[in-house]
């Protein structure tokens, strides 16, 4: 789903881009969650790549609840559209999280 005026549906036809929803993100967030809480898995020494991070959403969820027994130590987002690695530095600043 494009909002009004973020980016030109053109530019995501021709990279390929869709951006998530915040409901489609918050659903890909706790269903994480809940494979995370329900395994034995040390989330502690564990990094979360996003490729394709767009504006950031999907990592702002993870941040949203600070639920630091499911969140990764090392986040890194990447995006190769330019104008949505922007928007993502701009919305995780001060978060920690790398955009590239």
């Amino acid at each position: 789903r494009l909002e009004e005026g973020r980016y030109s549906t053109a530019t995501a036809a021709r990279l390929g881009q869709y951006f998530a929803s915040d409901e489609n993100a918050k659903d890909v967030v706790d269903t994480a969650r809940m494979l995370i809480l329900n395994s034995n898995i040390n989330y502690e020494n564990i990094a979360f790549l996003e490729p394709s991070c767009g504006d950031g959403r999907l990592i702002n969820e993870i941040l949203r609840t600070n639920d630091r027994s499911t969140t990764p130590k090392v986040i890194l987002g990447c995006d190769i559209d330019p104008s949505a690695v922007e928007k993502a530095q701009s919305n995780l600043q001060g978060t920690g999280v790398i955009i590239t």
